[in-house]
């Protein structure tokens, strides 16, 4: 698919630069199988991050966009790190917010340390 929307216009259009990261990752962390995202499960956490904001058209066509540049690497999944990359760019909070929720998701017990099995986790 030839990208039309740029980055700031895809940022607009979904909403994601006035929502905090941590709340983004959560969304997408909640589509996550093994640590990665397929395009159905993408699309729906973009659906609900929209919700109101655009026609269902737009919304597929944001997404779609979207799953695109987060793919880096054109395997059909977006794993933490395109989502942790792409999310970074694309939503509002700071620099520090933005490694507090990425540090949250490795963290999945909440002690406060990154343990190896949590990384193996992502």
């Amino acid at each position: 698919m030839e990208r039309v929307l740029s980055l700031e216009e895809l940022r607009n259009l979904s909403g994601l630069g006035s929502l905090e990261v941590s709340d983004v990752f959560s969304v997408f962390a909640s589509g996550a199988v093994d640590g990665l995202i397929d395009n159905r499960a993408f699309s729906e956490c973009v659906a609900h991050i929209v919700a109101g904001r655009l026609s269902p058209g737009a919304c597929d066509r944001v997404s779609d966009e979207l799953f695109e540049i987060f793919d880096a690497d054109g395997n059909g999944f977006v794993d933490f790190a395109e989502l942790a990359s792409g999310l970074s760019v694309l939503c509002g909070g700071s620099r520090e917010d933005k490694v507090a929720a990425a540090f949250s998701l490795f963290d999945t017990n909440g002690d406060g340390f990154i343990t190896r099995e949590e990384m193996a986790t992502y």
